[in-house]
């Protein structure tokens, strides 16, 4: 099993409406990153060639006045139920966290169905 970052995330995009989205359509519920074209990728555990589990992941410019400050957003960590209980869930968020650290993005923001995985790894509730 590798943890990788893709360039083009639409490979992750099934897993995730069948994990988040029943009747699919969350890309178009994040087009910055899954629109032909946008600036997000995917972070994916893949295992002979199949996706696992992944998350979404996107690096913005915020500004607040003058200052402008790097930050990224991951969202929708999925997995696959068959394979649940690996820690894939983890290890891609942590994949996704390493990543953006190395953009110099000084936090994350997440968007979450399920906010007790990320609070139990130091994340804070801020808005729902």
């Amino acid at each position: 099993m590798r943890v990788v970052v893709r360039e083009d995330p639409r490979g992750a995009l099934p897993l995730m409406e069948q994990v988040l989205r029943a009747a699919g359509a969350l890309a178009t519920e994040y087009p910055l990153v899954f629109r032909e074209g946008a600036q997000g990728q995917a972070v994916v555990a893949e295992e002979d060639g199949e996706i696992l589990s992944g998350c979404a992941l996107l690096t913005r410019r915020l500004v607040v006045g003058e200052e402008r400050l790097d930050v990224g957003m991951i969202g929708s960590v999925a997995t696959a139920a068959s394979q649940r209980g690996r820690g894939l869930a983890s290890s891609v968020l942590e994949r996704a966290e390493a990543e953006l650290t190395a953009r110099g993005c000084l936090f994350a923001l997440l968007w979450a169905d399920s906010p007790e995985f990320y609070t139990a790894r130091g994340y804070q509730e801020v808005g729902a």
